[in-house]
């Protein structure tokens, strides 16, 4: 028996919305399990709450029994004497420094540190560790859940299906587990929070012109509803892309006026350059004359 929708969910579940099939869906993040039902509560945790409660019930009263049957041992074995200690020698004063006590007390101090922080390392460790082998069996279970909705996908009839939202590595094994099946599989969202795979059999895949469709801002649900009506998406056969239009339109347009100015400029600069070497070469050679009339 399903819960209601508004009823407060169990550990790992969360609500979301399918725009593909227009309703709510429940999906678990730790088992990948995903349910067009709402989850219904867990009655195995109270069960073990009461079986732990009972469990502690039974401790408690175990413990108040035990000081009345140890005090009824010790009045009934009798008292034996116990021989008196032999007293201590008093210690005689240590004939060491006080820079040998000073040592010491270094050395103590720092091999207590050097125990602390191996400790501190060790947890942390186990801490890491602990993580990955969490993230790995979760990565596991989302994996099992990926192949048999592939393996239902497969056996349906539909085109496409729609997986809930999840991050870039989710996605990722999505895609990869899409592929060894022989689908397309591609992310589509307006942002990285609502980013979901989108999987499509071979033969239903988006075209070259829905795929542009769909990269200026259309929608999965856009497209299906488009080709049920026949659409071919004509109007996205262009020959530039949309960046490219960009640039084409940023690029500043000459003048045929300021075209003629800016040739005229480097003509006169060109002009001015080749006086000034033939300038500078008459100087050269007239210093050549006068050091030979000198010789």
């Amino acid at each position: 028996m399903s819960a209601s929708e508004d009823a407060p969910l169990p550990p790992g579940w969360s609500k979301h919305y399918s725009n593909t099939w227009k309703k709510n869906y429940w999906f678990n993040s730790k088992t990948g399990k995903q349910s067009w039902e709402p989850p219904a509560p867990e009655a195995k945790e109270e069960a073990n709450v009461s079986q732990v409660g009972e469990k502690r019930k039974l401790e408690d009263e175990g413990k108040k029994q035990e000081p009345e049957k140890k005090q009824e041992k010790v009045q009934s074995s009798p008292v034996k004497a116990k021989p008196a200690k032999a007293a201590k020698p008093p210690e005689k004063p240590s004939g060491g420094s006080t820079l040998d006590s000073l040592l010491g007390s270094i050395g103590t101090v720092s091999a207590t540190q050097s125990k602390a922080v191996l400790e501190a390392k060790r947890r942390r460790k186990e801490a890491e560790e602990a993580k990955r082998n969490e993230e790995k069996a979760e990565r596991d279970n989302y994996t099992q859940w990926v192949q048999g909705a592939i393996e239902t996908f497969l056996e349906g009839g539909e085109d496409v299906y729609e997986f809930p939202p999840s991050d870039s590595v989710h996605r990722l094994i999505v895609k990869d587990e899409a592929e060894e099946k022989g689908l397309v599989a591609f992310s589509h969202g307006e942002d990285e929070a609502e980013k979901r795979v989108y999987m499509f059999r071979q033969e239903k895949a988006p075209n070259a012109l829905e795929q542009r469709y769909l990269h200026m801002g259309g929608t999965i649900e856009g497209l299906m509803e488009r080709r049920a009506r026949g659409d071919t998406f004509k109007e996205y056969n262009t020959v530039f892309s949309l960046k490219d239009a960009k640039l084409a339109t940023a690029k500043p347009r000459v003048k045929a006026d300021q075209a003629g100015d800016a040739e005229d400029e480097i003509e006169s600069r060109v002009v001015q350059e080749r006086n000034a070497d033939a300038s500078l070469v008459g100087e050269i050679a007239q210093k050549i004359r006068e050091n030979r009339s000198l010789a």
